[in-house]
């Protein structure tokens, strides 16, 4: 996942469902991103770090592994 990769939040996390944007992909450790949500209540809370894997992209190219 890259930076500006619009993603929803896996079934089994608690935000399950939720949209959100990838603010920062640390090109080393690839399993885990930040990401700021963009429902209205969580959008304020600022980023929050996430699973790769807790993620299904919605929009963006996926990397080759």
């Amino acid at each position: 996942m890259k930076v500006g990769d619009l993603v929803r939040i896996a079934p089994h996390c608690k935000n399950r469902g939720s949209l959100a944007i990838v603010t920062y992909a640390n090109p080393t450790w690839k399993s885990e991103v930040k990401v700021r949500y963009l429902n209205k209540d969580e959008a304020t809370a600022g980023e929050h770090f996430a699973l790769t894997s807790n993620l299904i992209l919605l929009s963006g190219e996926h990397e080759s592994r």
